[in-house]
């Protein structure tokens, strides 16, 4: 049973709510409706699935889950919006990983044309290394950080603890450093857990 369960997702500039009254890909809504998995949503799902120690099996009709509690919310939440999160951890397998700082961590996945760094930890923290943003189509955007900031507030306002998302590329995997977490980042979104601190394996 999943303890800190994911309640918020923002991403694309839109906030999605995550109902536990449902389950499966109707658990995220926008507006209170069931809601497609677009581009943005589905990135803060991917990176959620890939930057997370957690793992998953399926017993019967319900998922078990191991893990950090933080993680586990992550990645339940990543498999109710459609990730398959075994093929999906196959295609993209983690070749690197690194705490940025006490309050970020990183992984490195290895794709056909390089390596997908991504990062998640405290908004504050992720946001410094990031210029740009995805829009609700995935393109980039340019970055309002107070407005970021903004919305990761009123998450918190609702009892929630903020977890951010952003991602790069490097040409070929190598060792991750500090420096690939504090520039050149694109920021994918925040997840808002139920009333739990964050906390990072």
């Amino acid at each position: 049973m999943v303890t800190m369960p994911v309640r918020e997702i923002w991403a694309g500039n839109a906030r999605y709510s995550v109902d536990p009254l449902y389950s499966g890909p109707q658990t995220i809504r926008l507006a209170g409706d069931p809601t497609t998995i677009g581009w943005a949503l589905r990135e803060v799902l991917i990176a959620a699935t890939l930057c997370n120690h957690a793992t998953a099996s399926r017993r019967g009709d319900e998922w078990q889950f191991s893990g950090d509690d933080s993680d586990q919310a992550l990645l339940a939440t990543a498999i109710d919006g459609g990730i398959n999160a075994d093929a999906l951890r196959a295609s993209a397998p983690r070749v690197a990983e690194l705490r940025c700082t006490a309050d970020t961590q990183a992984t490195l996945h290895q794709c056909p044309d390089g390596a997908d760094i991504y990062v998640k930890g405290e908004p504050e923290q992720v946001l410094q290394g990031c210029d740009a943003m995805l829009d609700t189509h995935g393109r980039r955007w340019p970055l309002e950080a107070a407005d970021i900031l903004e919305h990761a507030a009123a998450m918190r306002a609702r009892g929630l603890s903020v977890i951010a998302f952003a991602r790069g590329r490097l040409a070929q995997a190598r060792p991750l450093t500090a420096t690939d977490c504090q520039s050149g980042l694109l920021l994918i979104g925040l997840v808002g857990l139920l009333i739990a601190p964050l906390t990072l394996r």
